[in-house]
């Protein structure tokens, strides 16, 4: 069967409120709501029978959240701050496969709602301390329904965590060095596990130009994603949120440190900084496999290495800078045939370069973007195709093209009346229109050959902007 997409359209809106209140000069209030929903829908469309026959897929992304934020200045040397948040997000497809005469839905729901509380006591001018506590409850819902043969599987969790936490700030004299020493503890009560977080942070601010700083910490991740790339839905990738069980999806642990050096003079600014980070409790299903661990269930670990570069120059009405980064990133699957082997998202090398003019009314910038490819799989040369199957070389063993983009703007800003402000602009993404090729992935054809279906970044892409404050 001959199956064409058609009738493809995109829709997307977010908005965002805030609003503030001062009931009295120890009192702040803060409200904020966002709203964000984005719908993709096409129509499949073939004759059957001689007939023709059109079903409509569609994929829908929504997330609405809002937030409360009390703070109290008791004294002088004590305040109160008191957050309470929701957060809800929806995925939902609706793939209609004309080809199998099959309607297959899934959803995804995810609702976060937290509360927390913490006081800050300043013990003396050079020695503060934070303390409070955390309650959070995550539900996480899947679906999966399927019309022909009739089948449909809804799973729902629900994860509690209670969390104290404590910090000391302690300053130097002349506030050139400061140090910062805390720990937060986790209570699961699903699991009846206690998890511990501890951070550090030392500044050091010596020879008037300079700064040192130096930061390590753990943390937890109570929910992982699972990353399907429904071939037969465009290409298109979903990502679906499951929360820990402890048995196939573990609690992801971390541990990472950095250590970094500034320049800060006469308008330069020179920063350097090295880190490490391993993270262990991954799923194979969480990275993003299109090669021959795309359905693999396993658990694994990664470990990432690397430096970021900045310098910057400020020339009046002229800012400038020009970043880099290295990346050496590897996972280690002691349940894969390959255990040890290039990350999905090993990037060595980056650079970037931004240029900025502002006036009173006026703001231009241009940005290039450069990177090294990232890691893909390729099938093997001789024999393609076994059994049916794409038969790989060695995981991530390839590279794609290099990524390069150019893009630049333009906002002028005015005021059109009394009390009112506006801005106008407009922008164009990857100016050169070059085509680069962010994912491939291969299907058997039938003929013992692989083929190759590739993903490519918005090409030249113009958009323009008009804002009114009143």
């Amino acid at each position: 069967i001959n199956v064409v997409n058609s009738d493809k359209t995109f829709d997307f809106y977010d908005t965002s409120l805030r609003w503030l209140w001062h009931p009295s000069s120890r009192d702040r209030v803060r409200l904020n709501f966002i709203l964000a929903r984005n719908e993709l829908v096409f129509n499949e469309n073939t004759d059957i029978d001689n007939a023709p026959v059109t079903r409509e897929s569609s994929l829908i992304q929504g997330t609405v959240a809002g937030g409360f934020n009390y703070r109290r200045q008791w004294s002088e040397k004590v305040s109160t701050e008191i957050d309470l948040y929701n957060t809800d997000y929806n995925l939902k497809a609706i793939n209609a496969n004309i080809a199998a005469n099959q309607r297959f839905l899934q959803e995804n729901k995810v609702s976060e709602t937290a509360a927390r509380i913490n006081t800050t006591i300043l013990l003396t001018s050079r020695l503060h301390w934070i303390s409070g506590y955390q309650f959070t409850e995550t539900k996480v819902t899947n679906l999966d329904d399927i019309d022909d043969p009739v089948f449909r599987r809804l799973e729902g969790n629900v994860l509690r965590v209670h969390s104290g936490f404590t910090s000391l700030g302690l300053f130097s004299e002349n506030r050139t060095t400061s140090a910062r020493l805390g720990l937060r503890f986790n209570y699961l009560d699903k699991f009846n596990r206690k998890l511990y977080e501890p951070r550090l942070s030392i500044n050091h601010r010596f020879a008037k130009w300079f700064n040192i700083e130096i930061l390590g910490e753990s943390k937890n991740q109570y929910t992982s994603q699972v990353i399907n790339f429904q071939n037969d839905f465009l290409g298109i990738e979903k990502r679906r949120w499951q929360l820990s069980d402890e048995i196939e999806i573990p609690v992801i642990t971390s541990n990472q440190a950095s250590a970094g050096l500034s320049f800060n003079r006469s308008g330069w600014l020179t920063n350097i900084v090295g880190f490490y980070k391993e993270v262990d409790g991954i799923t194979a299903q969480s990275q993003g496999f299109q090669n021959q661990y795309e359905f693999t269930k396993a658990q694994g670990s990664y470990t990432a290495t690397g430096m970021d570069v900045l310098v910057r120059k400020q020339f009046k009405d002229i800012n400038t800078w020009l970043s880099y980064s290295y990346l050496d990133a590897e996972y280690n699957f002691t349940e894969l045939p390959e255990r040890v082997f290039p990350s999905n998202y090993d990037i060595t090398h980056t650079l970037t370069f931004g240029l900025t003019y502002q006036n009173d009314h006026l703001r231009l910038a241009a940005g290039w973007n450069w990177r090294t490819g990232k890691p893909t799989t390729q099938p093997d040369e001789a024999t393609p195709v076994v059994n049916n199957t794409v038969n790989f070389q060695a995981s991530n063993s390839d590279r794609f093209q290099d990524y390069m983009r150019v893009d630049l703007s333009a906002l002028y800003a005015f005021t059109p009346g009394s009390g009112t402000k506006a801005q106008i602009g407009f922008s164009v993404w990857n100016l050169l229109n070059r085509e680069n090729t962010v994912s491939r992935f291969y299907r058997p054809n039938g003929l013992g050959e692989a083929n190759a279906f590739s993903q490519n970044s918005l090409g030249i892409t113009p958009n323009a902007v008009f804002r009114l404050s009143f």
